[in-house]
């Protein structure tokens, strides 16, 4: 576990990662297409696992039995 810690802070360290306002930005644009799409990703949900979904936020995915 040390060595994988050791591998993430010196990738850190040598400046490849992304600037949090970048990553920051990434997740807010995860979180419209969410909310964008939400029903045909509801409707695949339920299309591959016969479930009824509720996408409330990047947080939350609730699925019931369709039944």
């Amino acid at each position: 576990m040390q060595q994988i810690v050791g591998r993430a802070r010196a990738a850190f360290s040598s400046g490849r990662s992304r600037p949090l306002e970048f990553r920051i930005q990434q997740l807010k644009a995860l979180e419209r297409m969410v909310q964008e799409k939400e029903k045909e990703i509801l409707a695949a949900l339920k299309a591959d696992l016969n479930k009824v979904c509720a996408v409330r936020g990047l947080s939350l995915l609730l699925c019931m039995d369709s039944g």
